[in-house]
């Protein structure tokens, strides 16, 4: 069972709203037992995997493509046992039915074959587990990325990689 109040307390410093509100929502949407194995399928630089560990001994493990972001999670989850593997979504190192949790925030529309990553998901995701995908929504508010947002309404494109694709920066879709 999470503590909710430590869960508030951890997230205290993270000053992106709607990141906040998400770690809160997938963290209590788990609803992790100690002996749950999950799966934090695209870790990035190890925000969840840090604020799970830091509330209690979980059986966590990050996953992820970029190395770059692995050395960030390993960073971060300094003290804290989490196995930390490097892969492709879309052939995941795990045997079927290995996890009872497993979540993926932002992650899918960075994936060529989206549909091929959801299969495997679900292949290493017990019966009966939980799953927590999240995703970019398209309606989001101009003060979210004001330079896109308007390019979006008026010529209906936006920037897609680099300093000034906001959230779309390495978005497939």
């Amino acid at each position: 069972m999470i503590d909710l109040k430590r869960l508030n307390a951890l997230t205290g410093n993270i000053g992106d709203m709607a990141l906040k509100r998400r770690v809160i929502e997938i963290i209590t949407g788990l609803n992790i037992e100690p002996t749950d194995a999950v799966l934090d399928c695209g870790c990035g630089d190890g925000l969840y995997l840090k604020t799970i560990g830091e509330l209690g001994r979980f059986k966590v493990i990050g996953f992820d493509l970029n190395a770059d972001s692995l050395r960030l999670a390993q960073g971060l989850v300094k003290g804290i046992p989490v196995p930390l593997v490097r892969g492709n979504i879309g052939v995941l190192p795990f045997k079927d039915n290995s996890f009872d949790k497993v979540f993926s925030t932002e992650v899918i529309e960075h994936v060529q074959d989206d549909f091929g990553a959801l299969k495997e998901i679900f292949r290493v995701l017990k019966p009966a587990g939980t799953l927590i995908i999240t995703v970019p929504n398209h309606n989001y508010p101009i003060s979210w990325d004001p330079l896109n947002w308007i390019l979006e309404r008026f010529i209906g494109k936006h920037v897609k990689a680099g300093f000034w694709a906001g959230i779309w920066n390495m978005h497939l879709r």
